[in-house]
């Protein structure tokens, strides 16, 4: 496993239970909905093709988890947490999931920038 980013001072326990732990559920089902962010990660991980992904997963400060391989989604968050960086901000406590329409009539998730 590759850590692409992650919230500042993250234990191991938490580490674990945003990638390995079984009770993350999927993104896609806040479609439509903001999170308040607690913790993140975002990394590389293989499906079970045998394929790599890029996975991101949030804790939220309800105590909920939820992770997506989106790579709409991931790289929409990464440019975020970029332009954080870039203007000496925190990485973002609240984004929305809003779901969009591709050209090719499939669904796919996007994420929002609430601050």
């Amino acid at each position: 496993m590759n850590i692409i980013a992650k919230s500042e001072n993250l234990t191991m326990a938490e580490m674990y239970r945003l990638t390995k732990s079984s009770d993350v559920a999927k993104l896609t089902t806040m479609k439509n909905q903001e999170l308040e962010i607690a913790r993140f990660i975002v990394h590389e991980d293989v499906n079970t093709a045998g394929e790599p992904i890029t996975v991101a997963a949030f804790e939220t400060e309800q105590g909920e988890f939820f992770a997506t391989n989106s790579p709409t989604f991931t790289r929409d968050f990464l440019d975020i947490l970029t332009m954080c960086n870039e203007a000496g901000e925190p990485a973002p406590h609240r984004i929305k999931v809003l779901p969009k329409m591709g050209k090719s009539g499939r669904e796919y998730i996007q994420c929002v920038y609430l601050g």
